[in-house]
């Protein structure tokens, strides 16, 4: 009478569906109560995780400069899913990086980019977890006339 039921990251929990035979919920109310219980605290606790859940970061070094400028890209709290945009109208797609299992550029290693041109740029760490790319950082590098 038990079914199964997974919720995401591999936990599996076991719940006596709604529509039990009234003999079932009567001669067994609290262990069904407990049941519900330890399943609505399981719930509560993987919602906590997924609210929680810490986004990918990333630093640049140096953030400003002379033209050219040569900056590294370093992404922490990955989750294999990211993009960056250097915002020159370049990104990590675009710069021909290998690709990692999930068909996104390899971020484990910092990335390295060199502007050409002086101004103001604005690099973007977009995140695609979840299924669509949100931007979770954004940068400024200023790139100054050459010497």
């Amino acid at each position: 009478m038990l079914k199964r039921i997974a919720i995401g990251f591999g936990i599996v929990v076991f719940a006596v569906p709604v529509f039990a035979s009234a003999a079932v919920v009567t001669g067994n109310s609290d262990q069904l109560i407990a049941l519900y219980t330890k399943l609505v605290q399981l719930l509560q606790q993987e919602l906590s995780f997924l609210q929680n859940k810490p986004h990918a970061s990333v630093s640049v070094a140096p953030s400003s400069g002379p033209a050219p400028l040569s900056v590294v890209f370093t992404v922490g709290n990955r989750s294999e899913t990211e993009a960056l945009d250097f915002g020159d109208g370049h990104s990590t797609g675009s710069n021909g990086c290998k690709k990692n299992q999930g068909g996104y550029c390899d971020l484990s290693q910092p990335i390295s980019h060199t502007y050409q041109l002086p101004g103001s740029y604005t690099a973007k760490l977009y995140d695609s977890s979840s299924g669509e790319a949100k931007v979770v950082q954004t940068m400024t590098v200023s790139v100054n006339a050459p010497h």
